[in-house]
């Protein structure tokens, strides 16, 4: 595990994609969703900055792989 961006960078290149509910769906996940081999963290859209902390603080304590953001 590295905390550095790798000498020939990254291919593709990070990216950040926000999850809508879709209109005939019942749920939607809370959680974000990584994608490694495409490079983009996936974010579901939630209705408060209160409900999205508390599922991003629930994730990040329950998730055995350390992130690095930075």
């Amino acid at each position: 595990m590295s905390n550095t961006v790798p000498p020939i960078g990254f291919s593709p290149q990070p990216s950040i994609e926000f999850l809508h509910q879709e209109p005939d769906a019942q749920t939607m996940s809370k959680l974000p969703i990584a994608n490694t081999c495409i490079n983009c963290l996936k974010l579901p859209l939630h209705t408060s900055y209160k409900d999205f902390q508390e599922n991003m603080d629930f994730n990040f304590t329950n998730n055995p792989v350390q992130v690095f953001i930075g």
